[in-house]
């Protein structure tokens, strides 16, 4: 997301329950169905890379020693996917936070970082 979207994703607010495969793919761009959807870092100080692949939701949690727990769904409840500190917003995805946002999840934003290169994926992915 960029920082206006940034700035617009933190006025949002509403309630909700459960996000599926099918609200990833509705909030899609074909082109850029698999993506990360959620980047940021634990209390721990592990990344947490949420993101859309295979047709599954995967929380992975990884440090430079490997990787922590990988989880994967077809169905999860918002705020299992939402790391214990920070994410950065740069590498967020707009339709996926305004989505979370808009289910009443707080999604709790460090400073948001111009310098970021934009990508599909910035962290690691498990592949399988």
């Amino acid at each position: 997301m960029d920082e206006m979207e940034y700035q617009t994703i933190q006025s949002l607010m509403c309630k909700g329950e459960i996000i599926t495969v099918s609200d990833i793919e509705e909030i899609s761009d074909e082109v850029f169905l698999e993506r990360t959807l959620l980047f940021g870092y634990t209390s721990s100080r592990f990344t947490c890379h949420v993101y859309f692949k295979g047709e599954r939701i995967h929380k992975l949690i990884y440090s430079h020693g490997g990787v922590v727990s990988h989880n994967t769904y077809a169905e999860v409840a918002p705020a299992e996917l939402i790391p214990s500190k920070r994410l950065y917003p740069e590498a967020c995805d707009y339709a996926f936070c305004s989505l979370l946002i808009t289910m009443g999840i707080e999604l709790p934003f460090t400073t948001f970082d111009n310098t970021r290169k934009k990508k599909i994926f910035y962290g690691k992915v498990v592949e399988r």
